[in-house]
């Protein structure tokens, strides 16, 4: 009897079971659940509670378009394109939002030929314009060639205030990097650099005495780039014939790598004339969705005061080919070389800390307006006569992307 009772209650679960399983989905309280996952920032559950409704109703065009949107949120891209594929299906070819998605996923599955062609059907609707140029644009530059090739030309001023001798400096700096059959990278930067000194204190009814001398650099990289990661070793030659610690020679590496955003590393030796200063950088940009970045920055460095540092952090937005960058860092570092920026600070000014805002404007056919505003803060003289001052770096640039 007993094992008639269980064979009958386990027929009775079974059917309780199948009659559950059998009973139609809530298409609403599905439809919410799924948003409700979504906002929470998990496009992937949402994309997994949808997808029995999109089972349960195959010709639901506005649920396939949206199973397809998550899957593509939750970088599921070889699903997304069967969803995007099978909501263009069901508009017959109508839906702009599934000929667009469709468009952004060959793009992220590294077709861009395929992902061009649809992304130039597009860019005259009024709806996807915006978007569908943005895509074409980088469809375009993903699309193997030869030779890519960026020139740059940038032109600076630097105003000083409470510095005992540095008042102003302009500079000029161009710039090409050659990339070759999508491999190798080739760049060289120079920059010339005007300073005006003060060579003797203010004196009542005098104007101040000054100087001007002129500072050069040069920088040269090369390394590879493939999907994921650009390797480059860097060197660069620094002069200025009224500076004592010049001539400098520069030695360095630099790593990216896409790690959830992007992280960064650098490492560098500088040879100047009285002293060598290493000096390693860090940084990773946390992508926290498809248009914002934030992350932190750190740097160590060695010379013949000994070790100094700084750390920050830096927030990014990107939309429709424009981008906007601010940054910020606190520590104590001088002599600084910069590998990515191609920039060396050759001077005893130790930084403090500072701001750099930057942005990139597109104006078309390959042309980017790339303004920029840095302020340090600066320690200048020896510990017994420290004075601190402040600098402000505009920088106006345009680059060409060929």
């Amino acid at each position: 009897m007993r094992h008639l009772l269980a064979a009958t209650a386990l027929c009775l679960t079974a059917s309780l079971s199948s009659v559950a399983s059998a009973q139609p989905l809530d298409y609403d309280a599905t439809l919410a659940a799924a948003a409700r996952q979504e906002r929470d920032g998990h496009p992937a559950a949402a994309a997994a509670t949808l997808a029995p409704l999109a089972a349960a109703f195959p010709e639901d065009h506005a649920v396939a378009l949206r199973l397809a949107w998550l899957t593509f949120s939750s970088a599921d891209y070889p699903s997304a394109r069967r969803h995007y594929a099978r909501a263009l299906s069901l508009s017959a070819d109508t839906s702009v939002d599934a000929r667009l998605g469709l468009a952004w996923t060959l793009l992220r599955l590294g077709d861009p030929a395929a992902a061009r062609s649809r992304f130039e059907a597009l860019t005259a609707d009024p709806t996807a314009g915006a978007s569908a140029r943005e895509g074409l644009s980088l469809a375009r530059a993903a699309e193997p060639r030869p030779v890519r090739a960026w020139a740059g030309l940038y032109a600076g001023a630097q105003l000083y205030q409470g510095h005992p001798q540095r008042r102003l400096s302009l500079s000029v700096t161009p710039s090409l990097t050659l990339q070759l059959h999508d491999l190798l990278l080739l760049g060289a930067t120079y920059r010339a650099i005007d300073y005006d000194l003060l060579t003797a204190p203010p004196q009542p009814g005098r104007p101040p005495s000054s100087s001007r001398h002129l500072q050069q650099e040069f920088y040269a990289s090369a390394g590879i780039t493939r999907p994921g990661y650009a390797l480059r070793l860097h060197y660069g030659r620094l002069w200025d014939a009224d500076n004592a610690i010049a001539p400098a020679n520069l030695f360095g590496a630099s790593a990216r790598v896409a790690l959830h955003g992007e992280l960064y590393a650098e490492a560098s030796v500088a040879a100047f004339s009285d002293e060598t200063v290493v000096r390693a950088l860090g940084s990773w940009s946390a992508a926290l969705s498809e248009r914002w970045s934030l992350g932190p920055t750190a740097s160590v460095q060695s010379g013949s005061t000994g070790l100094g540092g700084s750390i920050g952090a830096l927030v990014s937005y990107r939309r429709d080919g424009y981008a906007l960058s601010l940054s910020g860092r606190y520590g104590d570092e001088r002599r600084t070389v910069s590998l990515d920026s191609a920039l060396t600070f050759a001077t005893d000014d130790r930084i403090r800390g500072g701001v750099s805002l930057s942005a990139r404007i597109p104006l078309g056919r390959g042309i980017s307006l790339l303004p920029s505003y840095d302020w340090l803060h600066l320690t200048t003289g020896d510990a017994l006569h420290a004075t601190d001052a402040d600098a402000h770096f505009l920088t106006l640039g345009v680059l060409g992307a060929w």
